[in-house]
């Protein structure tokens, strides 16, 4: 069976976006998996009292946590859809690395039919300082990417914009 692939930075609005996801799953009958990454950044040798190691799995033990939780509400929306409605499962990963590069490798498994993520609620000077992680994911990956802004839901889906270059 097709999958949604939800990356997720375990933000409100990235949570708000695998909701829209849910209601997606329901009438496309695919499943979901929910995809966390993060870059770990590298210590230094020079500074021998650092944290980083005990950090680096501080935060991975506490993302496993948020993915827990948020699977746990997506599924409590799941059980309210009605009973002729598809009711998707639903998977969580974590991969080290960046989000774009993490989405192209996990759609070498070949069962992704949509990527679904949060529209980031940045200024625009943010946008220019760090680059867009949509941005990347929409360059980088060869199936539909659904960006949702972090104020909607997608019970009625009301506006569609699709973008392309038309390139492979």
């Amino acid at each position: 069976m097709k999958k949604i692939l939800v990356l997720t930075d375990l933000s409100d609005t990235a949570a708000q976006a695998a909701q829209a996801a849910v209601f997606l799953c329901a009438k496309m009958r695919t499943n979901l998996i929910l995809l966390h990454t993060w870059t770990v950044q590298p210590a230094l040798a020079e500074y021998p009292n650092n944290s980083w190691g005990i950090d680096t799995l501080v935060y991975g033990e506490q993302s496993k946590e948020k993915l827990t939780y948020l699977r746990e509400e997506l599924l409590e929306t799941i059980s309210r859809l009605p009973a002729a409605e598809h009711h998707a499962s639903i998977d969580w990963q974590q991969e080290d690395g960046g989000v774009a590069d993490c989405a192209e490798s996990r759609l070498k498994k070949g069962d992704i039919d949509l990527i679904v993520m949060g529209a980031s609620a940045g200024s625009k000077l943010e946008h220019l300082i760090t680059g867009s992680d949509a941005n990347a994911v929409i360059s980088r990956v060869n199936r539909p990417v659904l960006v949702v802004p972090g104020t909607s839901t997608l019970e009625k889906l009301k506006k569609v914009t699709f973008a392309t270059d038309f390139s492979a």
